[in-house]
């Protein structure tokens, strides 16, 4: 699986590559200083290798692309968004347990 690190994406930069995305994408947003956003991102790494091939994940940080957060509605990190075809189809808002976000992103495959 691919990763993207996006730092200070504007919001049409980040749309036009996951509307690109025939796969699912999912962006974690964090910020280097944030415990909970590393605890997140070791979440979301545990899952990659589940999902590999059939979902595309982006990092963005929550300091440097503050109108893609700003558009989200994300106060803080960590956040994660899963998209399908482009579309925002759920969000989570703060550190969830590895079962969760699996859940989730089976429910966006579907």
């Amino acid at each position: 699986m691919k990763e993207y690190q996006l730092k200070g994406y504007t919001p049409q930069a980040f749309h036009k590559l996951i509307n690109a995305e025939s796969t699912a994408s999912l962006a974690v947003v964090g910020a280097g200083w944030c415990g909970s956003y590393h605890m997140c991102f070791k979440q979301v790494a545990a899952l990659e290798k589940e999902f590999e091939g059939k979902l595309q994940i982006y990092h963005i940080d929550f300091d440097k692309s503050t109108e893609l957060v700003r558009q989200y509605g994300l106060i803080k990190p960590p956040a994660i968004l899963f998209f399908n075809r482009g579309q925002l189809r759920d969000k989570l808002l703060e550190t969830t347990p590895k079962d969760i976000i699996r859940d989730k992103i089976i429910r966006l495959l579907w």
